[in-house]
């Protein structure tokens, strides 16, 4: 089973398109049982939030939740004379990365972790109306002081590099930031998230401003009026002040969701800053350096020792600067461990995220994981469970011109996601290492061996010879029948016989697929076999179809199988259920008039049988 294992994700990295320039890391359990050029530096992309969330989790907990207060002088509660509050009301930030509107979170089109704006203006309103007042003669500040540096990270170099580009701002793969940041940071924006749209937001010059012009909205909604014209400052010394209201955000584990499933580039930079401002300073360079500080710590690593693993740069991964080993990914998800609140925000393979259009067989492990995508960039981290317990864990990185072309469920990534979610094991409770059952001396190193020796442990393996294979044969109808006789347990042969196989060696094999209904003989009469034919792959694809009783419509998935081919709905059928992934490495074409060799039998049967 390890061997298969290691196998398919061996074959991930032969693929043609998979770069010169890709490191990977696997392991089953805490045992590493693949690198490769795995303590090279790689740019990681949004591999980066990773790490971001894995030092946010480290230094604030997954419980933590971040608290927006509303504050106004104690000597302006004294009096409500003709219902008039004399003096300004405080909104201060905490750094909250998802403080949103409804009409904002409503975007998404499904719940959401959020914290309430609307509510907390709410409590202000009732706190305030309670007291007799409903006139502010004062205004509404904003209080972004929680982080006092840059809203963004234009315009900064390392070495002559640019952190960020100038279109990571214009196209809005990122808002501003501050310490108080309502929606983002987006003044205006459209009730959709489409990319089109994304282009359309305008982004708030100056964050906690905009996010007092809303809150003095909103309570002139209510029925208030307000002399002052709002404004961004800070509140100074909280405790002169009186607190009137306040809002707790959802809790960390929960924000993660939302940042790693979406990989959202705002809350993961809010996230990083954060980080910072605990340990050092919220600017970019003291967040780096925090995170890769609480980074050393944890994984039990000298903090000058981290810059081999890791050389952080934001907390996004928009940066072409940031650099990581795949191994360094692979064991941070290693470290938080398959229970954490990382790996449950990461997004599920076919069902959630960035993954959800990413569509494994239904037979396959969950596979959790987190892509990242940059113009030329594509990498995957995550882990696949296995239902005796097993866990995978997996980090590849891909870098290369314009790979993003490939798309976000790319051939590459896919082969990735099956790899592990096509883990097999041994018996419940462990996963014991492979024995060679084969008794095969010529199939040491080839490509499909780990499928024969599977077969063979089965007792479904036919062989051509003594101790031989022969895996580079064409496979024939009457060996064909042998396996499929051995692999689905087949014995019924009472009422069937083909005229051209009486007496030969697999008479029996033959009559009881015929009998399954498996086959059909090579004549429309249905009283020959045709035995030592070969079989094509189209064939094949309808022999394994009418035993699993498996088909689906034709829709054109390979270019040269037409969707009135009688095997079209057999060959769709297989493919959506990974038994088979084409011929060609972008499976683009099937090459169903092909002859199959015995070893790609195997490797057909394998998956066909989840061995």
């Amino acid at each position: 089973w390890k061997r298969q294992l290691i196998l398919d994700f061996h074959s991930v990295l032969d693929r043609s398109d998979a770069p010169d320039d890709t490191c990977m890391s696997m392991y089953l359990n805490d045992e590493l049982l693949l690198s490769n050029k795995d303590q090279n530096l790689y740019v990681p992309a949004s591999l980066m939030k990773v790490a971001t969330a894995a030092a946010a989790l480290q230094e604030m907990g997954p419980d933590f939740t971040y608290t927006t207060r509303v504050y106004v002088e104690p000597s302006s509660l004294a009096y409500a004379t003709d219902g008039v509050f004399e003096g300004d009301i405080w909104v201060v930030g905490a750094g909250d990365p998802v403080l949103n509107s409804t009409r904002y979170v409503g975007r998404y089109g499904v719940p959401e972790a959020f914290t309430n704006f609307g509510a907390l203006v709410d409590d202000t309103h009732e706190y305030l109306s309670g007291r007799g007042f409903h006139t502010i003669q004062g205004r509404i500040y904003g209080d972004g002081s929680r982080f006092v540096d840059e809203t963004d990270y234009l315009g900064q170099t390392i070495g002559g590099s640019s952190v960020w580009k100038a279109n990571y701002v214009t196209t809005n793969l990122v808002g501003p930031l501050s310490g108080l940041l309502l929606n983002d940071g987006y003044s205006s924006y459209v009730a959709s998230l489409s990319g089109a749209d994304r282009r359309n937001r305008v982004r708030a010059e100056d964050p906690a401003q905009y996010t007092a012009s809303i809150f003095d909205d909103w309570l002139e909604d209510h029925g208030w009026a307000i002399t002052g014209i709002p404004r961004s400052g800070s509140a100074g010394d909280l405790g002169e002040l009186e607190l009137i209201a306040e809002i707790d955000s959802p809790p960390l584990s929960e924000i993660l969701k939302r940042m790693l499933s979406r990989s959202d580039n705002t809350i993961a930079e809010m996230l990083f800053k954060e980080v910072g401002a605990r340990r050092a300073g919220s600017s970019r360079v003291n967040a780096a350096g925090s995170v890769e500080a609480v980074l050393a710590e944890w994984m039990d690593v000298e903090l000058g020792e981290i810059s081999d693993l890791i050389h952080v740069v934001d907390g996004s991964g928009l940066s072409t600067l940031n650099e990581f080993t795949c191994d360094a990914v692979a064991r941070i998800l290693l470290q938080v461990g398959p229970d954490s609140a990382l790996v449950n925000a990461l997004s599920v393979a076919g069902e959630s995220g960035s993954l959800k259009g990413c569509f494994l067989p239904i037979e396959a492990n969950a596979v959790y994981a987190k892509t990242g995508s940059l113009n030329d960039v594509s990498a995957l981290a995550g882990l696949s469970f296995a239902d005796n317990g097993d866990v995978v864990t997996f980090s590849i990185i891909a870098n290369q011109e314009l790979i993003i072309s490939a798309g976000l469920c790319s051939p590459l990534r896919l082969a990735t996601l099956n790899a592990a979610g096509g883990y097999t094991y041994g018996p419940e409770g462990g996963t014991p290492e492979p024995v060679d059952t084969s008794g095969f001396d010529d199939i040491d190193g080839i490509r499909h061996e780990a499928s024969i020796r599977a077969l063979a442990a089965e007792g479904i393996a036919v062989g051509c010879g003594e101790r031989l294979y022969c895996p580079d044969d064409p496979l024939t109808r009457e060996h064909m029948a042998a396996f499929m006789a051995r692999a689905f347990d087949l014995t019924d042969t009472a009422s069937w016989s083909f005229a051209d196989v009486a007496g030969q060696q697999y008479e029996q094999d033959i009559a009881a697929i015929a009998e399954a209904g498996i086959t059909r003989g090579c004549n429309k009469a249905g009283t020959r076999y045709c035995p030592d034919d070969i079989v094509n792959r189209a064939q094949m694809a309808s022999f394994l179809a009418r035993a699993l009783d498996i088909s689906a419509t034709p829709e054109g998935r390979f270019a040269d199988v037409p969707t009135n081919d009688v095997h079209a709905p057999a060959i769709e059928a297989a493919a959506a259920e990974r038994i088979t992934l084409g011929c060609d490495d972008q499976g683009l074409l099937f090459c169903p008039e092909s002859g199959i060799t015995r070893a790609q039998l195997a490797a057909f049967l394998a998956r066909a049988l989840r061995l």
